[in-house]
């Protein structure tokens, strides 16, 4: 059993070029943590600095209860599968996945224990004496996860290893890759940009920018209770709205709607307003939360509809989530907003604020 820890790492290339900036987290066994942000927050910079192929600049990586900062990456008992699967094209895939093993010379009894079980579990079997040239590219990732398998370490790093397959492919293997390390009981750290699969595999996701984390946190938490408008903006599909609202007492104006937030006094005169499009409505009039509008916009989702509406004696548009069939663009609406989805943050900091 091993647990992985991060205490204060930073590496710095430059004075203006600091990829990862004093973080610390755990990963547990058994637990699935993916470092999600966009390009260049510095998530694969700290996915290498764990396995050993970039030296911390300050602070201390720990391997069950290990301080590995001067092991080599090789004797690290870590197993990592990239983004380009890295197979060795003139071997097949049961020599691709015990290359390792057989380097260590390991028996061969427990090569082909380890080689049948791995095999099995990813389905396989029937692909081993093939040369990745004669494979598609899930059972080629299926070969690289097969190799990071068989080692049995006590960490897996994984860096975006579904980004190279088409969308069904990479949803299939995508649960494939949960069933699996279920079973495993290993801390595992998953480096993505896509949101979907940081929220559909993760136990908690590290949300990264400027190569500091914004939040640590369950995938729920994160979606329903984003730290600050980075994460408000980042995580979501359609992505938040987000308005920058002048306060007037305890009350903010959209539209013609009056809000009023539970906040006595705040450090500025604006404050910014979020509100996810799933959580907008048609409604009428009569609706006191009512705003009206005009569709200016329809993107067909399948069931859903993303209509764009601009907002009634002001200059902002709000992205609503609806799935009315007798709506077109130029048509007059109102929308309906609850204030328990309200999003509210400080125009300063952008940390969020609970009103």
């Amino acid at each position: 059993m091993a647990k992985l820890e991060l205490q204060n790492l930073r590496k710095q290339y430059r004075s203006d070029v600091i990829p990862v900036n004093d973080i610390s987290l755990t990963v547990e066994d058994g637990e699935f943590l993916t470092l999600l942000g966009p390009s260049g927050c510095g998530k694969s910079t700290l996915l290498r600095l764990i396995a050993g192929l970039e030296t911390p600049t300050l602070g201390t990586v720990i391997i069950g209860n290990k301080n590995v900062n001067h092991v080599a990456p090789g004797e690290r008992n870590i197993a990592m599968v990239f983004q380009s699967y890295a197979l060795y094209p003139h071997m097949t895939a049961a020599e691709n996945i015990t290359t390792a093993l057989r380097l260590k010379k390991m028996p061969p009894e427990e090569i082909n224990r380890r080689l049948t079980e791995a095999a099995t579990t990813l389905e396989l079997t029937n692909l081993l004496d093939r040369k990745p040239g004669q494979m598609s590219g899930g059972q080629r990732q299926r070969v690289a996860l097969a190799r990071a398998l068989v080692r049995d370490p006590e960490v897996f790093l994984l860096d975006e290893p579904l980004s190279n397959l088409d969308a069904l492919l990479r949803e299939q293997v995508r649960s494939q890759m949960k069933q699996l390390f279920k079973t495993q009981n290993k801390p595992v750290v998953y480096v993505t940009h896509d949101q979907t699969e940081a929220m559909t595999l993760s136990s908690r996701v590290a949300v990264l920018y400027k190569g500091k984390v914004q939040q640590l946190d369950t995938p729920s938490r994160i979606y329903s209770h984003p730290a600050n408008e980075f994460v408000a903006s980042f995580v979501g599909s359609p992505q938040m709205n987000l308005f920058t609202l002048r306060c007037q007492g305890e009350t903010v104006r959209l539209g013609d709607n009056i809000i009023t937030f539970n906040q006595d006094e705040f450090p500025n005169n604006h404050i910014i307003l979020g509100i996810r499009p799933e959580h907008i409505s048609l409604t009428t009039v009569e609706d006191t939360n009512a705003i009206k509008g005009q569709i200016i916009l329809i993107e067909e989702l399948g069931k859903e509809k993303l209509v764009s509406v601009k907002i009634d004696n002001c200059d902002l548009i709000i992205r609503a989530l609806l799935s009315q069939d007798n709506i077109q663009e130029g048509d007059s609406v109102y929308l309906g907003l609850s204030p328990k989805n309200f999003h509210w943050f400080d125009i300063s900091t952008g940390q969020r604020i609970n009103c």
